[in-house]
């Protein structure tokens, strides 16, 4: 008997941002999915700037540019929601290492 694949998944990915360009997450093949929320936190005693980016067909969409998060702080990344069709992928990094940890909550749908 084949595999059942559940009409829906709930995912939160934690992630520890770098200056790197960091791949955090990719809709992957039959899905779609909705970025729920997503939560960067500054646990730095400096300010830290965020890129956070949409990559769709090979075209990144900036959502935040360099956007600061003060010391001690948080930052809603998305406000509402955001829908992710197959082979969408979410990206980000920031000014500072071992400064902002990143929290993803994602709903994953069969199509």
């Amino acid at each position: 008997m084949a595999e059942q694949i559940p009409l829906n998944r709930f995912i939160t990915e934690p992630f520890d941002l770098t200056t790197t360009d960091r791949l955090l997450y990719t809709t992957p093949l039959e899905r779609a999915s909705i970025l729920l929320g997503s939560q960067a936190s500054n646990y730095s005693a400096n300010p830290v700037t965020i890129t956070f980016t949409v990559r769709k067909n090979g075209q990144d969409y900036i959502m935040l540019n360099e956007y600061e998060i003060p010391p001690g702080d948080q930052l809603n990344v998305i406000n509402g929601k955001l829908i992710l069709d197959y082979g969408c992928a979410i990206r980000a990094r920031v000014s500072t290492n071992d400064a902002v940890n990143i929290v993803l909550s994602i709903l994953e749908t069969t199509v």
